[in-house]
């Protein structure tokens, strides 16, 4: 009898036993877009400006809100134009740098001179400001600069990185990477007119 009502219960646990439906495999949609690996601050790939600027007005709007500029340039190319000097990099991978000036020395007495601060005597008398707007040149960019003649009007295309704290005027500068430049061509020079002309 017992042994009978052994039988019977294992024969209900087994019939009692829920059977697991099977695992559905989810497949994603077909149009849904796969994640960039490079990560969201990878560098742009158009080389195509989202803005045209003067240097001195670009350093200008970082100066006065630097959060909204960096909004509106960091990590985009822009074409930054105005003139300044080629000098030397310590910046890694780039070797060169055009430098934009931002302000000059207007004319002064010895007075009015002895009126700025120190680092601003020394400036004056290297016979510049610092720039303030600091290309880092590519290849391209360094072709272009070995004919370049200081003070000429140039422009750079490049990805600007933002500003950081340097011994310059107003104590930061703004910098610009992988930067390509293109030469300004002046326009021609009006020419004096002669006796000849006024007959």
């Amino acid at each position: 009898m017992r042994a009978f009502l052994i039988s019977c219960a294992l024969l209900l646990g087994v019939g009692c036993e829920k059977q697991r439906p099977p695992t559905e495999q989810v497949t994603p949609p077909e149009d849904t877009p796969a994640p960039n690996p490079k990560g969201p601050d990878s560098a742009p790939t158009s080389r195509t400006p989202v803005a045209k600027v003067s240097a001195i007005d670009l350093f200008n709007e970082y100066g006065q809100n630097v959060l909204a500029a960096d909004k509106k340039y960091k990590g985009k190319i822009v074409e930054v134009n105005g003139w300044g000097k080629i000098g030397r990099s310590d910046a890694g991978r780039y070797r060169y740098t055009l430098g934009f000036e931002v302000i000059t020395f207007p004319g002064m007495t010895q007075s009015q001179l002895s009126r700025l601060p120190p680092r601003e005597q020394k400036w004056f008398r290297e016979g510049s400001y610092p720039p303030n707007v600091i290309a880092y040149l590519n290849s391209e960019g360094e072709a272009v600069a070995a004919d370049y003649k200081t003070g000429d009007p140039i422009r750079a295309i490049g990805i600007v990185r933002g500003t950081k704290k340097a011994d310059v005027w107003r104590d930061h500068v703004l910098e610009l990477e992988d930067c390509t430049l293109q030469p300004i061509e002046k326009p021609p020079a009006k020419s004096e007119p002669t006796a000849k002309d006024n007959k």
